[in-house]
């Protein structure tokens, strides 16, 4: 509704939630008691607070994209707390080299993790702060919140690989890190627990879905899709293009530790087993197409992949995606976006060509920043997520990344992690070597040398574009 302001509203989302369950069920032909399992995969860092005798929620879902606490992370990240943690850390590392301690040496609040945002709402909603000291309130990303809504207020509960979004997890201990809920003054009665990914987390009610259907995984989005797309073993590595680009690397029972904006993230844990994996990203990609649909240069999303081959290049246009700032490796959350290089020759196709190849070129950097740092088995990299279905970007993925990529017969692998991962709680199958045998992969796209070689002063001309965006939106001191 406003800039920066980028919210869901919960009823909307659980009123489409349980009406789709329903309708799933009944295109094929089943009943509720026919559903051995549920398994949640969603969104995460989107979090939203409600009263936990009523259920009555304070405010909408604040999404990972809304940027209100971008002040408060300035302020945060410039105070003297932040910098007294840095440098102990950075001594604690250069006694134990203990990882752990080498990620708190960097730490930095962004607007994407939840926990500045949660600050924000304490300080913003009327009546929330002081609901939240009597102990009345209770806090939940949109996994949470589903949880609780579907077992009728009796669950509350999340698993590792959201909690480790919100910026108060710690996955090097697996627990909810005391320090930051000391240092920001977070009452604990807001937090869920912490779960097994897969594992019964309790049981719908039945008079919400016809049944009580066991609810045996909840799950992020990106770690669901790793998990989707086999990613099992140490090194695998897949990449989800949807409303922003990820990249999961395995990086197996051991968290990475990066000083250059790789995050440790827990991909899922099983039984006692967790698997971690290290995470690059960059956010606008669905976005940046969605934007240019908005502004009438596409008819859907779909055109985009046409209209950018119909012409033979950008004709010297360069677009910035950066409408949540940009990420590692650049890290500028003030950068700006637009165009550079529009002249009276510039042509629609241009224009949506030049927004594609921003896509990869960001793709690109946070590609070779996480190749320089993990380990990446040579094996075909894996593309899931709906963006991944436009052709013109998925070649020009492989010519960019200069390795072949597998696509995904079905675009939606997060779906299909946390149904494998619901599958293995309940022993319908018994091990990952069984999951392989079930994956389906789509087309193959194969990296031209050519392209590749013809593309490289063009990636360095745009990271020279970048330049002219950053630090744009910085706020100014007062006079």
């Amino acid at each position: 509704p406003l800039p920066g302001v980028f919210e869901i509203d919960p009823e909307h989302l659980w009123k489409t939630f349980v009406d789709t369950i329903r309708s799933a069920i009944d295109a094929a032909s089943l009943h509720a008691s026919d559903i051995k399992a549920l398994g949640i995969s969603t969104q995460r860092g989107t979090f939203t607070t409600w009263d936990r005798s009523t259920g009555k929620v304070y405010h909408n879902f604040m999404s990972w994209k809304d940027t209100r606490a971008e002040g408060l992370c300035h302020e945060w990240n410039k105070s003297l707390r932040m910098k007294a943690l840095r440098l102990s850390a950075r001594l604690l590392h250069w006694v134990t080299r203990r990882p752990r301690f080498l990620v708190a040496s960097i730490l930095r609040f962004e607007p994407g993790l939840a926990v500045m945002r949660l600050l924000w709402v304490l300080q913003n909603i009327p009546g929330l702060q002081e609901a939240t000291q009597a102990g009345k309130v209770l806090m939940g990303t949109v996994d949470t919140f589903l949880l609780w809504r579907l077992t009728g207020g009796k669950v509350h509960a999340t698993d590792p690989s959201n909690a480790c979004i919100t910026g108060i997890f710690d996955p090097f201990t697996m627990e909810w890190s005391q320090l930051i809920i000391d240092m920001l003054g977070i009452p604990t009665s807001l937090l869920p627990r912490v779960l097994n990914t897969s594992g019964i987390f309790g049981h719908a009610d039945s008079k919400i879905l016809g049944a009580a259907i066991p609810i045996a995984c909840m799950i992020g989005d990106q770690q669901a899709s790793s998990f989707g797309d086999c990613c099992f073993d140490e090194g695998d590595i897949k990449c989800t293009m949807g409303t922003g680009t990820f990249f999961n690397v395995n990086t197996g029972g051991v968290p990475y530790a990066s000083t250059s904006g790789i995050y440790p993230v827990v991909g899922w844990k099983i039984n006692d087993a967790v698997t971690y994996l290290a995470e690059g990203s960059s956010y606008d990609t669905g976005t940046a197409i969605t934007w240019a649909e908005e502004l009438g240069l596409l008819k859907d999303p779909m055109e985009s992949s046409t209209l950018a081959a119909s012409v033979p290049s950008s004709n010297g246009v360069f677009f910035v995606p950066a409408f949540s700032g940009l990420q590692a490796p650049v890290n500028d959350a003030y950068a700006a976006s637009g165009f550079l290089g529009i002249t009276p020759s510039t042509r629609r196709g241009h224009l949506v060509r030049a927004i594609l190849e921003s896509l990869a070129f960001q793709a690109k950097q946070v590609y070779e920043m996480m190749a320089t740092e993990v380990h990446i088995a040579p094996t075909k990299m894996r593309f899931n997520g709906g963006v991944a279905r436009n052709d013109f970007l998925l070649q020009l993925m492989a010519d960019m990344l200069e390795r072949p990529l597998v696509r995904a017969k079905h675009h939606d692998t997060s779906a299909l992690g946390a149904a494998f991962l619901a599958g293995l709680a309940l022993g319908i199958w018994s091990s990952t070597d069984e999951l392989k045998k079930l994956r389906q992969d789509g087309s193959e796209t194969e990296p031209s040398a050519e392209r590749s070689a013809a593309y490289r002063p063009v990636f360095e001309q745009w990271r020279r574009a970048v330049k002219r965006f950053l630090h744009w939106h910085l706020p100014k001191a007062a006079p």
